[in-house]
Order: structure tokens, then sequence, then C-alpha cells
């Protein structure tokens, strides 16, 4: 990753950050942002494809491709970085176009909002690995992400960006753009965001300070998954 496009994803953490310490009782905007409710239907190995238009999900549209929404109870060793469930945006495919999910939600005009999510890959195995890429957008925001960290096995990040509502509804809206046969997405969430100037620059100062480190929000491991 070029430095510039290293500096962009730690600043948007480092608001990130501050926002989520500065509103820890703040409200998540996004209904069922780890997908645990929904008209679930395991297809024996602890999954169900999706395909584009489903709203199977509580709250969520399947757009652009056909997904797979996962429950730990695999059969493939998948975890959520939150909860029981998440969601593959490559599904049973594993090729472009990779699918997406949006949600609408309730906003002020003029308000500042941050919008927060985790991806997975397995560094461990070739066709799990990263780099994998979303593209995720809040209204007329919209950003690219690419995740590849160093190490091995299954690892989740953090990822994420502030925002200004135009609008009193805004479509929050993730797309697989990158990756091969997993692309995870789980934990999102949207927040109100009241992010003092000089909080947010000592949290990107500290940040660079540990080389993005905090950007990984922990690791996991898993074993390999194979359509069914």
């Amino acid at each position: 990753m070029k430095l510039a496009q290293k500096l962009s994803a730690v600043f948007s953490l480092a608001l990130v950050g501050c926002t989520l310490a500065g509103n820890v009782q703040a409200a998540n905007l996004i209904t069922n942002g780890s997908f645990e409710t929904g008209n679930f239907v395991n297809n024996g190995n602890g999954a169900m494809s999706l395909a584009v238009g489903a709203t199977d999900v509580t709250g969520w549209k399947v757009t652009n491709a056909e997904i797979a929404w996962t429950t730990n109870l695999n059969s493939y060793g998948l975890t959520a970085s939150d909860g029981s469930y998440f969601l593959d945006l490559t599904g049973y495919h594993d090729a472009v176009p990779y699918g997406g999910v949006t949600q609408t939600i309730n906003t002020t005009p003029g308000q500042a909002y941050t919008l927060a999510f985790n991806l997975d890959v397995n560094q461990s195995d070739g066709r799990y690995s990263g780099p994998v890429g979303i593209q995720a957008a809040a209204g007329s925001t919209s950003q690219a992400f690419t995740f590849n960290p160093s190490g091995s096995g299954n690892q989740f990040g953090l990822f994420g960006f502030n925002f200004v509502a135009a609008a009193s509804t805004t479509a929050i809206t993730f797309t697989g753009t990158q990756g091969n046969q997993y692309i995870g997405l789980d934990n999102v969430s949207v927040i109100s965001a009241a992010v003092p100037e000089s909080s947010a620059m000592t949290s990107l100062s500290l940040l660079l300070g540990l080389g993005g480190a905090s950007i990984f929000a922990g690791t996991r491991r898993k074993t390999r998954k194979t359509s069914s």
C-alpha cells in the first residue's frame, strides 16, 4: 500500500477511534449490524446463499451479486468477528462481480456520523488471503478499502470513515471489489460523530507511531471453505 493510502486509512481510523471513544453510549443507527437475525435457512453446511434482492437478513438487502450468510456453526471453520453470524461477499460463486448489501438509515442533514465495520481474511490460505477489497458508501460519500495484513491465520481489521448526512435518510452500502473465495464482512455500525480536532490528531499521531498496528482488531483461525 502506498504511503498516501496508509495515511488516509490511518487518519480515517483515528477519527473512528476518537468517535467511538467519545460516544460509548451512542446508539448504533444500523439495524442488525452483526447480521444476527433474519430468516436463516441452513443449507446443511451452516450457511445460506442469498441472491440479489434477497432481504432474509433483517434490515439488509443483497446487491450486485450473490453472497453467503454464514453462522459460526459451519462446515468451513469460519468465525464471525462479532456475534455468531457474518457475511461472505464472494458467496458460493467465488468470482467477480462480488456481492454486496445495503441498508437505509434515518439521519439528520448536516450531522456528522461515523461508519465502522470489520473485514476478514485468512493469510494462511491463498484462496482466502489478502488483498481483499471493498467499496463502502454512506450516501454520496464513498471510500475503497483494501485489507492485506502481515502474519498468518485468520485476521480481521477495523475500518471506517466519517461522513456528513445530506438528507433525512442515508443509504449504507458495501460491495466486494477484490478477493478470491472469501471477503468477510461483520460488525457494522453508524453512530453520531462529534470528534474534537485535537483528539483526532492525537489519535492519528499515536496510530502513526504504532505503524498503523491499531488498524487490526484481532486474529482468529479458520479452516478451508469448499462449496457444497
